[in-house]
């Protein structure tokens, strides 16, 4: 089960990847193409309501049946685990934060897509592993493990104190690199 959400999660983070990095291209070979790249966004949407029109079936609940929502049959560890991951959603911060954070700390702006498809590399590549390794140790250790992580991913950008710190390399490395490509 777990590997089979890391392919999900994959995939999904596969997305994040070449989205951007079609993006960086599209902008790069047209400075001024946004409105091309808004076009080029929305066809996978139009492509995705044309295959639920044409090839989706609506089924309704029989009719009489009433669809009820209750968490009674929940078990006790489930609800406590729940209220765990509602408290961690309320304090959780979108990505977006660490890249105005690495914005703010000096990396080029041109830098930032490239941070951005950066993380969703990692995501892709520890997604199918990780499932993988819940499958054998457990979902708890995997996600106190997985939220050890994020808390020090965190730390470490809140004590970062030169943007080499957080991109990796010299500040005007981003630059050189960018300018290189145009």
């Amino acid at each position: 089960m777990g590997k089979a959400f890391g392919l999900h999660r994959a995939m999904d983070h596969t997305g994040a990847v070449i989205g951007p990095l079609l993006a960086f291209l599209i902008l790069s070979l047209r400075p001024e193409g946004y409105r091309l790249l808004f076009w080029c966004a929305a066809l996978p949407a139009v492509l995705s309501v044309l295959v639920l029109v044409l090839f989706v079936s609506e089924r309704t609940p029989s009719e009489g049946r009433k669809i009820s929502i209750s968490f009674g049959h929940l078990g006790r560890k489930f609800k406590l685990y729940l209220l765990i991951v509602a408290i961690f959603t309320l304090g959780n911060s979108s990505d977006a934060f660490l890249l105005l954070r690495a914005r703010h700390m000096g990396v080029p702006a041109t830098s930032i897509p490239l941070l951005w498809v950066a993380l969703h590399i990692v995501k892709m590549l520890t997604s199918v592993p990780g499932g993988t390794w819940s499958d054998r140790v457990g979902r708890r250790r995997v996600i106190a493990v997985g939220w050890a992580i994020y808390a020090l991913i965190y730390l470490g950008f809140a004590l970062a104190s030169r943007a080499w710190h957080i991109s990796g390399r010299p500040c005007g490395a981003g630059r050189e690199i960018s300018e290189t490509l145009q």
